[in-house]
């Protein structure tokens, strides 16, 4: 019996041994993991990345609109500050002017 396992094994296909049967096996069941469950996990994790990259664009968007009415309401208050200065100005100068202006006839009357 033992001379016919051994011709067979000398045959053009070896019979494997238990060890090699259990990493075909092996390899086996990664082939079908790879093949079943990878693409699975792979779209899950592409999906969480659109999640997150989705969630920290409207962050970016939350930001940027709340700069964009900051700068809004310090130009608005710049621009009364400004009105305010020069309504200031305008005033001082027509009290300068209102002044000049009764000095001369002042002047003019003696």
């Amino acid at each position: 019996m033992f001379a016919v396992l051994e011709q067979v094994s000398q045959g053009s296909l070896p019979l494997a041994s238990i060890p090699d049967l259990g990493a075909i096996g092996i390899l086996g069941i990664i082939a079908v993991f790879v093949y079943r469950f990878l693409p699975r996990l792979v779209e899950r994790a592409m999906d969480e990345h659109r999640r997150s990259v989705e969630q920290f664009a409207g962050q970016l968007r939350a930001e940027r609109e709340y700069f964009e009415r900051q700068m809004q309401l310090e130009r608005e208050s710049c621009r009364e500050q400004f009105e305010m200065v020069l309504s200031r100005h305008d005033e001082q100068q027509r009290q300068t002017v209102a002044a000049l202006q009764r000095i001369e006839n002042e002047i003019h009357q003696r």
